[in-house]
């Protein structure tokens, strides 16, 4: 822990006595506890906040080189990336949320000036990229179906648009998880399997996808899948611009 401490006070280039900063955080403002001569913060949460807010303190190369990394590396940092939504929104949404939301508009064509609804095939082409998860043969628990976001959540924030997107089609079925069960659960498990295509997931039994266009189109509710991925990257295309604006408005100010 001495080691640890000292190592930090030179990056953060602080003059202080190790063994004073560990009594301090350990005994007065209990941010970190001993237990079995080990070291851990009261909570995690804890030690994401002051990871972010280190993060938030470091000169702008390397935020630029931090938020360029983090947009293939969102599920590592994620509550991290929280945090500095809120403590250092200039430059999260400079160097990661804009990047990032650009270039999954120019992958899927959509035009950031003015928001125009997506076409069908746009359309259809983002359902393809959603899947089902299914075992190819044997008895299904609903731990055995999971739910796949392709190249919709190759970087940072497609993760969670792809995640909302596929719960919101999910709940056209009127309920939020397949039971393995019912009968729209049954319905899917036996479709994947008759024009599923064979998954790449590594495990000990083997699966197959089936993508959300083929699943939706047989169930005849692509109309309504339209609906709720044009009204989902809509708010996305309007937050988006409002970030722009708000990084303008930063910059503006700085230059004065």
């Amino acid at each position: 822990m001495h080691e640890a401490a000292e190592d930090a006070f030179k990056v953060t280039h602080v003059n202080c006595d190790s063994s004073a900063f560990i009594q301090d955080i350990t005994k007065v403002s209990n941010l970190m506890i001993e237990e079995g001569y080990k070291y851990h913060f009261i909570h995690k949460s804890v030690q994401e906040f002051h990871a972010a807010n280190y993060i938030k303190s470091r000169p702008e190369e390397a935020a630029i080189k931090f938020y360029s990394t983090m947009i293939n590396a969102y599920y590592e940092w994620r509550q991290e990336i929280n945090f500095l939504q809120q403590i250092d929104s200039y430059r999260y949404a400079k160097y990661l949320f804009t990047p990032s939301i650009l270039g999954f508009f120019a992958e899927n064509s959509i035009a950031i000036d003015s928001w125009i609804p997506l076409t069908e095939n746009q359309l259809n082409n983002m359902l393809r990229k959603l899947y089902f998860h299914v075992p190819k043969d044997g008895n299904v628990e609903i731990s055995d179906i999971s739910y796949g976001f392709g190249q919709l959540s190759s970087d940072y924030y497609m993760v969670s648009i792809a995640s909302e997107i596929q719960q919101k089609l999910i709940k056209l079925e009127g309920h939020h998880f397949f039971s393995c069960t019912d009968d729209a659960s049954s319905q899917m498990i036996e479709l994947a399997r008759r024009i599923g295509e064979p998954d790449d997931e590594q495990d000990s039994r083997e699966y197959i996808k089936l993508n959300n266009y083929e699943y939706f189109k047989h169930k005849n509710l692509l109309t309504e899948c339209y609906k709720i991925i044009n009204e989902h990257i809509e708010n996305i295309h309007s937050n988006t611009k409002e970030k722009i604006q708000f990084i303008l408005r930063e910059e503006n100010s700085l230059s004065l």
